[in-house]
């Protein structure tokens, strides 16, 4: 095909390589590969920095190939808003007798392209076609596919897609090539070219390019399984530290079967120890952590969910609580408190309970003024 600066087909003949290259004198030349020897699919990536870009790419591809990734040409189209690309790729094999004869002939070969991207493109459309058995479609600039079996390949064509066929409609029939509009057949080399491509070159260079695929690929592999391995051992840690609470808890609990609540096992069991050990109980003069623990438990019920930290220290207990409302009715939880023979008094952080205070014991003038009295009182 010979076009003009519009793209609009000016020649078209069917000649040898070397009678092309004697036609065109040096001039750029497009070459497009027959669908069967090019292949290509749709990828969906992440959005990622050039070279990591291709690096994903690459491991995509060797995912699906079938045979050794050195020995193929890969190219791909720029990732779309949707996150998708197209990857293409075909053997080198296949491409060594033409790089052969574009080196002899010197031929000026610009862009080697996939088939179908030949097709014309219609904005917010997909254009379809057939060449040689196969279904060429192309869903943008750089987007593209081919499927062998071209009955099957249309119906995956979403419905809400407004769909043009490119030249005489095949025997075959199906409801999309229905609602398909007719494109005429003059426009099948008008389409802009593809931004991408697949390069002729040197099959070293691939393989040069193919030697240092695999380590970065064994390095990204040990990399996800010790990342996979050390989160493994942390959840196993945590688990550890969960349980080896609970026993330690439990335990406490066994031990010192007087304490209400266990928050904190081994400063509760170490008070507790000390407290027998210096021959204290919950009715001495200056009351235990097991006596201050217990009497908050019960009055104080706003404790539970809103404790953050505690502390004991010279028969005193600090509450510290978390932010949130003020607990209940203080004059009643007060009172319950009394009863267990301990006061709360307010602090920075929360409360800070301790035993009750006596009341201060009369004087002994008022205690005998107030007997003789009584005694006055006796006689009338």
């Amino acid at each position: 095909m010979r076009l003009d600066a519009r793209g609009a087909v000016q020649e078209r003949i069917e000649a040898s390589l070397a009678e092309l290259a004697r036609r065109r004198q040096g001039l750029p030349v497009a070459l497009f590969l027959h669908p069967r020897d090019c292949r290509l699919v749709s990828l969906e990536l992440p959005a990622l920095p050039a070279a990591k870009l291709a690096a994903a790419v690459n491991c995509a591809a060797e995912a699906l190939v079938l045979g050794d990734p050195a020995q193929l040409r890969l190219a791909h189209g720029p990732r779309g808003a949707d996150g998708r690309l197209t990857l293409g790729w075909l053997e080198a094999s296949a491409l060594a007798s033409l790089e052969q004869a574009v080196q002899r002939l010197r031929l000026d070969v610009r862009e080697v392209q996939a088939a179908p991207f030949l097709l014309p493109l219609r904005d917010d459309a997909w254009v379809a076609g057939e060449w040689d058995g196969h279904l060429l479609l192309r869903r943008s600039l750089s987007d593209a596919a081919v499927h062998p079996l071209p009955e099957q390949g249309l119906a995956e064509v979403p419905q809400e897609l407004r769909l043009f066929w490119l030249g005489e409609r095949p025997a075959w029939g199906s409801a999309a090539l229905e609602r398909a509009e007719a494109l005429d057949e003059a426009l099948r080399w008008s389409g802009p070219a593809s931004p991408w491509g697949l390069a002729l070159k040197a099959p070293a260079t691939s393989a040069g390019n193919g030697t240092w695929k695999m380590p970065l690929v064994c390095a990204a592999l040990a990399l996800l399984v010790w990342v996979a391995g050390l989160n493994l051992y942390a959840g196993q840690l945590a688990g550890q530290g969960q349980s080896l609470q609970r026993q330690s808890s439990q335990r406490v609990q066994q031990a010192f079967p007087e304490l209400p609540v266990v928050l904190d096992p081994l400063r509760q069991a170490r008070e507790r120890r000390d407290a027998y050990l210096a021959g204290k109980a919950d009715g001495d003069a200056v009351p235990g952590l097991a006596a201050l623990l217990h009497g908050a438990g019960e009055a104080m019920p706003f404790l539970a969910g809103r404790l953050q930290r505690l502390d004991y220290h010279a028969g005193e207990l600090d509450l510290e609580l978390l932010p949130g409302p003020p607990g209940g009715d203080a004059a009643a939880w007060q009172g319950e408190l009394g009863k267990h023979g301990l006061q709360a008094d307010a602090s920075d952080k929360g409360w800070q309970v301790r035993a009750m205070e006596a009341p201060p014991a009369p004087a002994a003038g008022a205690a005998g003024s107030g007997t003789a009295e009584a005694a006055a009182d006796e006689d009338e």
